[in-house]
């Protein structure tokens, strides 16, 4: 999407600065973006650090007033997992997640219609 559509993204590989510890990118990184958007599976639910990333995010997203500024997506259907807790939990409550499609061909209309979403939702 960074080259096809012209947006530019962060990606902790990419972007993290080496010899700042792990929660400090985090805060500096969801401060500086316009949005974040959370990729969700069974895996993401688990961890402490996205659990971290969720809460920055949502503090952010407080501050600043932006209804929009958290933008998750869902890998697989968490919604009804019961080790879906916390911060994450409120998010799906709240805000409308846009969900990854099945399809495994990824110039299927699905597809492109999901990146048409996730455009229509980004600054």
């Amino acid at each position: 999407m960074e080259d096809s559509r012209n947006r530019t993204f962060c990606f902790h590989e990419r972007d993290f600065k080496a010899g700042k510890s792990f929660s400090d990118n985090i805060v500096d990184l969801v401060e500086q973006s316009s949005r974040v958007i959370t990729i969700i599976s069974r895996n993401y639910s688990k961890s402490s650090w996205c659990q971290y990333e969720v809460q920055i995010a949502l503090t952010d997203m407080h501050e600043k007033r932006k209804k929009k500024f958290l933008i998750p997506i869902l890998l697989q259907d968490v919604t009804k997992d019961e080790e879906v807790k916390g911060s994450l939990k409120t998010i799906l409550s709240v805000i409308t997640a846009l969900s990854v499609p099945s399809s495994n061909l990824h110039t299927s209309d699905e597809w492109r219609d999901f990146w048409d979403k996730l455009d229509s939702v980004l600054p």
